[in-house]
This record gives structure tokens, C-alpha cells and sequence, in this order.
């Protein structure tokens, strides 16, 4: 009964928050001006919808905390969650230069990698800095990376229901988002919304590791299963490295090699682009 509520509230504040937070940012002017890259990206569109997902997921985890189902490892990824939230709200106010935004991410990524795994900080930092990123890659078109996300966030609960709180209260969270997110898009995530979704996957596929390694057999066998819940971000990542590379492309210039766009080139609807 209690994830029951945790989803319901859950879904409902990140939908209301999402509708609340578009409005605030057309009226304070956050938004993503068209770009040539995205042909469907014709229109200004608000950002912040990485934080109507955050309000959502810390309301729908109040009734477990008040329940006494949440732990202070928990506790300590929501935190992670909420530093990688502002980082990204930084970047979409400011627009830092890559070379910046990736020491900021690396320097936060060191700290609540060691908050979030304390055993093997460097490991986790490290983890945590790709996914983030890769999430970042998928974040192109209309309801993909929230969709994705919610995805892998509900196999993660599935699969490792000792850790289900939060995952599933992200996840309803990116469903009541993507209500204005959906084809075609009313709000963005923002970098805000891709670092926080990037943070919970990382950080729930280390938690994940850490709470399962011996009933898979080993660390490593861990890993390995758990990298598949963010398959698609790593899939992702790896093809933009290299298509960029072939082309003598830096790899953090934008270029519509990501594999969504080619997809949408071939003739794929955005819907169709996110049920694949």
C-alpha cells in the first residue's frame, strides 16, 4: 500500500509541478531557442522539467520516509540527485564552455560518488560521470530520455526491489512529466532534468552492485547486468564517439549524428523513435 501511495504522489506533484515550473520559466524567459541540429525543435520551449521531476520523486518519498522505508543511503542519493539538479540548472542559465562544465561535473561527481559508495569513491565517480553524460547524449528528442529513463528506473526496481523507493518514485515522476513532454514537447528537462535522471540511474545501478554482488556471483557479473538497465544512454554515447570521430568532429559539438535524429531522418515519428 505504501509504494502504491509513493507512486500516485509521485506522478501527480511531478505532473503538477512540471505545468508549474513551465510556467515559471516562459515568464523568467529559460528556454531552448530553435536549433538548425532539430529540425522539430522549431519553437522556444521551456526548461525545468528536471525539476518538476525532482519535486515529484521527494513527494512521492515523504510517505515512505514517513513510513520508516527510507534509509540514510537513501537520504544521501537524493542529495547526490539535488547537487547534479542545480549543476545542470547552472549550465541551462549560463551555458558553460565543456571544458568548464566538465571539471564541474567531475568535481561534483567525486563528491557524492564517495557519499553514494564510499568503498570505491573513484569507481563511482568515474560511473556516475558517463551516465550522466550519456543521459545528456539521448536528451534530443521529445520524450525520449525521461521515457528511457523511467524504463530503466522501473527494471531497477523490479530487479532489486531491497532498493525499489526511489526508482519507482522517479519513474512516476518522468511519466507525470511526460505528460507536457511527449510529442510535441511543452517543456524540456533541460540539462537540469538529464544530470538528475543521469545521477539516479548511475546511482541506482551502484547500489544495485553493491547490494547484489553476491547473489549474482560476482561484482563484475554485477556490473555487467546492471550496465544493461542503461544500455541505451552507453549505446547512445558510444555511436556519437565514434561517428564524430570518423568525421573529424569534436565529440561535444553538436551534430545530428545521434542515432534518434537518424532515426526521425529515415522517417520515423518521434513517437515510434521512443517506442523502439
Amino acid at each position: 500500500m505504501t509504494m502504491a501511495l509513493v507512486v500516485a504522489l509521485s506522478w501527480a506533484i511531478g505532473a503538477l509541478a512540471t505545468y508549474g515550473c513551465r510556467a515559471l520559466a516562459r515568464r523568467v524567459r529559460l528556454v531552448a531557442e530553435p536549433k538548425a541540429l532539430v529540425p522539430t525543435h522549431d519553437r522556444p520551449v521551456p526548461y525545468l522539467g528536471g525539476v518538476g521531476i525532482f519535486i515529484g520523486t521527494v513527494s512521492g518519498m515523504g510517505v515512505a520516509a514517513s513510513a520508516g522505508r527510507l534509509g540514510t543511503d537513501t537520504i544521501a542519493v537524493v542529495a547526490g540527485g539535488f547537487a547534479f539538479l542545480l549543476l545542470g540548472l547552472a549550465d541551462d542559465a549560463v551555458v558553460f564552455a565543456p571544458a568548464l562544465k566538465l571539471a564541474l561535473q567531475t568535481a561534483t561527481a567525486a563528491i557524492v560518488g564517495f557519499a553514494v559508495t564510499p568503498s570505491q569513491p573513484l569507481v563511482a565517480a568515474t560511473w556516475i560521470l558517463i551516465v550522466v553524460n550519456a543521459t545528456n547524449f539521448i536528451d534530443v528528442s521529445d520524450g525520449l530520455a525521461a521515457s528511457v529513463a523511467a524504463v530503466a528506473l522501473v527494471g531497477l526496481a523490479v530487479a532489486y526491489p531491497a532498493e525499489a523507493v526511489l526508482p519507482l518514485a522517479a519513474a512516476a515522476a518522468c511519466i507525470g512529466f511526460l505528460r507536457f513532454n511527449a510529442p510535441p514537447a511543452t517543456i524540456y528537462l533541460g540539462d537540469a532534468g538529464s544530470h538528475l535522471l543521469g545521477f539516479l540511474l548511475a546511482a541506482g545501478s551502484l547500489r544495485a552492485v553493491a547490494s547484489n554482488a553476491t547473489a549474482l556471483g560476482s561484482t563484475a557479473t554485477a556490473i555487467v547486468r546492471c550496465s544493461l538497465f542503461v544500455a541505451v544512454p552507453l549505446f547512445e554515447t558510444a555511436f556519437i564517439v565514434v561517428m564524430r570521430h570518423r568525421q573529424g568532429l569534436r565529440v561535444w559539438l553538436g551534430s545530428r549524428d545521434h542515432f534518434a535524429l537518424r532515426m526521425q531522418a529515415a522517417g520515423f515519428s518521434r513517437r515510434q523513435v521512443i517506442a523502439v
